[in-house]
């Protein structure tokens, strides 16, 4: 009787192993769906295209994100369990960042009904004549003419992409497109061609009043030839700006002991004179400027 029952203890642990084994070895990994509708406070109306954000709790990083339909509806798959914020940007209104417990028996999350306050910004005797829309739609694009966006007006481009449909940019300066990293930057209809540190800087630099819209192309046709999978966005500058070519690029080497294993250079083209500049830093701490124009 006793070695049936050692038998059968150990029968049961190596059941009990065994599954658990294979839950691990499959993923089974609990993830969780959080969904909601996205509503105007005052109008009731659902807002379409608003951008919908997962940040983690602990450092504010970007996991995953989307934008609500026609009908203000949103849902986001995948979450893992933990602590995040839901932020929530649309144009013309306050941005919450809303705290979020992923964990439990039910994986389905839901909002419910979210309604997003307009912000309250002051207009001093400013009359504004709208010439398009702020949001324009068709097959192939959607697109967001900044410069008729008084509220981003003072911003950089960096704020003015957090406003384009289905666009994120985290704190770092990483943009994303629906969740999803692999997307190509093309400023006037052309690839940026910079790297990704020199398209970041721009992108900070670069003020939101010089733009004039932003396309979003997310299933790019055989004319664009995009080699990357998350789609295209289009950054078009006014006309003033784009009379400006700007490209910055990064050498490295090691020279001697002296010197550090780098240098930057710089170039520009405006009003048909080029200008170029080279910066070393030493070893020693000490910089040295060398500019030049032609």
């Amino acid at each position: 009787m006793k070695t049936f029952c050692t038998y059968y203890l150990l029968l049961s642990f190596f059941v009990i192993s065994s599954n658990v084994f294979a839950q691990s070895s499959r993923g089974d990994t609990p993830k969780y769906e959080i969904s909601g509708t996205i509503i105007d406070s005052i109008s009731g109306q659902p807002l379409s295209y608003a951008n919908i954000g997962i940040l983690k709790e602990s450092d504010k990083t970007f996991v995953k994100g989307t934008t609500t339909d026609e009908k203000g509806y949103f849902e986001i798959k995948g979450i893992l369990a933990g602590n995040y914020f839901a932020r929530i940007s649309y144009v013309g209104y306050n941005p919450p960042l809303l705290p979020v417990s992923v964990n439990g028996v039910s994986q389905k999350i839901s909002f419910g009904i979210f309604r997003l306050t307009p912000s309250t910004q002051q207009l001093n005797a400013v009359e504004i004549q709208a010439q398009k829309p702020v949001y324009q739609y068709n097959a192939e694009k959607k697109i967001y003419n900044v410069n008729e966006d008084i509220s981003i007006q003072s911003g950089v481009a960096n704020d003015a992409l957090q406003n384009a449909p289905g666009v994120w940019v985290d704190l770092e300066g990483n943009v994303t497109l629906r969740g999803v990293s692999n997307v190509e930057i093309w400023i006037n209809d052309k690839p940026s061609r910079l790297s990704t540190d020199g398209l970041k800087s721009y992108l900070q630099q670069l003020p939101a009043n010089a733009l004039e819209r932003i396309e979003v192309i997310t299933n790019p046709s055989a004319k664009y030839s995009a080699s990357g999978t998350g789609g295209i966005i289009n950054i078009i500058t006014k006309e003033k700006i784009k009379k400006t070519i700007s490209s910055v690029w990064d050498l490295t080497g090691v020279q001697s002991q002296d010197m550090l294993p780098g240098c930057r250079s710089c170039g520009q083209m405006k009003n048909g004179k080029l200008i170029c500049m080279l910066h070393i830093i030493t070893g020693k701490g000490k910089m040295i400027h060398i500019a030049k124009i032609l």
